[in-house]
């Protein structure tokens, strides 16, 4: 097994979402979430952003030269913060 060298630093900047689905008279607290090679990164909830959060997250991830697939696929998504998840950590 040959060991990846790292090339460099990815920074991936999460600034904001738009028009997200919202049910009616329920407001959300949206976060994005980053994955790369299997490391996952989120932003902090945007307490009441509803459909257009704001989020301004900056996140870095390793550059390897491994030419698997596996670090070549970056998956930005949008996720609501549960109440009770938040309230209970």
């Amino acid at each position: 097994m040959t060991r990846s060298k790292e090339l460099g630093t990815l920074v991936v900047v999460v600034l904001k979402a738009r028009h997200l689905h919202q049910p009616p008279f329920y407001k959300q607290d949206p976060y994005a979430q980053v994955v790369l090679s299997g490391q996952t990164q989120r932003t902090k909830p945007d307490l009441k952003g509803g459909q257009h959060p704001v989020w301004g997250g900056e996140f870095r991830f390793p550059a390897l030269t491994d030419p698997g697939k596996v670090n070549r696929k970056l998956e930005v998504s949008c996720w609501k913060d549960s109440h009770e998840a938040r309230i209970s950590s």
